[in-house]
C-alpha cells in the first residue's frame, strides 16, 4: 500500500495547495458592521481558509421589515469563521446575534436581513460548492443563499427575487446558483441543512448574498454558511499516467516476491 500511494502521488500534478496570496489579517470573530467598515476592499480583505473575504461597505449589510419589533443593525448580527487559515475544506462563516445570541422575530412581525461578501480563491484550487444549515430553529425562517460564480451580482440590493450575475471573468453570463434552508410551521417542509455542487465550479472567485427571513415568533441560534474548497481536477493527459503507476506497482510486487 505505501508504494502505491508514492507512485500515485509522484503521478499528479505538483500543484501548490498551500496559501500564497492570502491577505496578512486573519478574518476575526466580530460583527457585520465591522466587517464591511473593515475589509471593504480585496486590497484589505482578511483571510479564511484559502480564501480572501471583502464586503460591500453600502450593501454588505440591508433589512427590511414590517410589524412590531424593532430591527437589528449591522452592528447586532456577528460573523465567525469556520475554517483554518491556508487549509483546504469547508470555509466560510457562522452567522449568530451579538455574542452569539440567536437572531429573532417577534409576533406580528416579518423581517429579512441580507449579508453579501465576495471571496477570492488563492491560486490553485476551486470553490466545489457549498453548505448551508440552521441551528437551532423554531418559528417560520428560511434562509436563501445565493452565488454568482467567477463574477459579481448585477445589482447588490436585494429586491425580493432571486439576484442576476453579470459577466463571468472567463466570459459568457452565469446563471446565479441558490442554495436553501427552511424551518416551517408545517414540519413536512423543514430541511434545516442541504448543499449545493457548483456547476460550473469556482475557479476564481464567487460573489455571496445570503438573505435571512423571518416570520411572527421565529428564530435561530445559528446560520453556518461554508464554500467547499477542493484542490483542481486533474488534467485528462495525468489521469492517463495513474494506471501507469498501478502497473508499475504490479511489477514491483513481483520483484519483491521474486
Amino acid at each position: 500500500m505505501r508504494i502505491l500511494l508514492i507512485v500515485t502521488i509522484c503521478c499528479l500534478p505538483s500543484t501548490a495547495l498551500r496559501a500564497n496570496g492570502l491577505s496578512d489579517t486573519n478574518c476575526p470573530t466580530n460583527t457585520v458592521g465591522f466587517y464591511d467598515s473593515t475589509f471593504s476592499a480585496q486590497s484589505s480583505a482578511c483571510a479564511n481558509g484559502i480564501l480572501n473575504f471583502s464586503f460591500d461597505p453600502v450593501n454588505g449589510f440591508q433589512s427590511f421589515g414590517n410589524g412590531v419589533g424593532i430591527l437589528l443593525t449591522a452592528d447586532q448580527i456577528d460573523l465567525s469563521p469556520v475554517g483554518s487559515r491556508g487549509q483546504l475544506g469547508t470555509t466560510g462563516f457562522d452567522i449568530t446575534g451579538l455574542n452569539n445570541s440567536p437572531i429573532t422575530a417577534v409576533a406580528g412581525q416579518d423581517v429579512t436581513y441580507v449579508l453579501d461578501w465576495l471571496f477570492v480563491i488563492d491560486a490553485g484550487p476551486i470553490a466545489s460548492g457549498a453548505d448551508l444549515g440552521m441551528d437551532p430553529p423554531f418559528g417560520d425562517v428560511t434562509i436563501t443563499q445565493y452565488y454568482c460564480v467567477d463574477s459579481l451580482f448585477t445589482n447588490p440590493v436585494y429586491q425580493g427575487v432571486a439576484p442576476t450575475c453579470g459577466t463571468s471573468i472567463n466570459g459568457g453570463a452565469p446563471q446565479v446558483q441558490t442554495l436553501q434552508v427552511v424551518n416551517n410551521v408545517n414540519p413536512d417542509l423543514n430541511k434545516l441543512q442541504d448543499s449545493i455542487l457548483f456547476s460550473p465550479p469556482a475557479t476564481d472567485l464567487a460573489d455571496v448574498m445570503t438573505v435571512i427571513h423571518l416570520t411572527g415568533d421565529s428564530g435561530f441560534d445559528t446560520a453556518i454558511g461554508t464554500s467547499q474548497i477542493a484542490p483542481p481536477a486533474p488534467e485528462p493527459g495525468t489521469l492517463l499516467l495513474v494506471p501507469g503507476g498501478v502497473l508499475l506497482l504490479g511489477f514491483l510486487r513481483k520483484r519483491i516476491r521474486v
